[in-house]
C-alpha cells in the first residue's frame, strides 16, 4: 500500500481510493482471480416501459433546470445535477442478489492486498 500515485505505473492490479480531503491510498493486489456470478434460476423480466413513474413531470423538470441556470448565473454554483427518481412495481423477490439486504457471498473474497509496494 502506498499514497504515491506514481506506483500505478508499475505492474499489477491496483485499487485506488481518494477521500474527500484528497488523501490517496493505493493498494496493489498480489493476485486476482475471476469469480463468475452464479447463473440465474430463471430469466428476470422487469417492469414494462409504461409502468415507470417519474418523481418529476416535464414542467417540474424544466423549473429545476431554470433554477439551476439562475444559480449558475448568480455565481452560487458552477455545476449541479438535477435528478429524478423512477419507480415501477416489481413482482417477486430476487433470491441471489448482492443488492438484497442481508446478502453475503458464499465464499470469502479471492483477492489479497500485497504487504509491500513495488520499488
Amino acid at each position: 500500500m502506498t499514497s504515491d500515485l506514481a506506483a500505478l505505473d508499475g505492474e499489477g492490479w491496483w485499487a485506488v481510493v481518494v477521500d474527500y480531503e484528497g488523501k490517496v491510498t493505493c493498494a496493489r493486489f498480489d493476485r486476482v482471480r475471476r469469480s463468475p456470478l452464479p447463473a440465474p434460476a430463471a430469466p428476470w423480466h422487469g417492469p414494462r416501459p409504461g409502468q415507470w413513474v417519474s418523481s418529476l413531470d416535464q414542467a417540474a423538470y424544466e423549473r429545476g433546470v431554470r433554477a439551476i441556470r439562475d444559480y449558475i448565473e448568480q455565481g452560487e454554483v458552477y455545476q449541479a445535477n438535477l435528478c429524478r427518481i423512477l419507480t415501477a412495481p416489481v413482482r417477486g423477490t430476487p433470491t441471489r442478489s448482492p443488492w438484497r439486504p442481508g446478502w453475503r457471498p458464499a465464499t470469502p473474497p479471492r483477492t489479497r492486498p500485497s504487504s509491500t509496494s513495488p520499488a
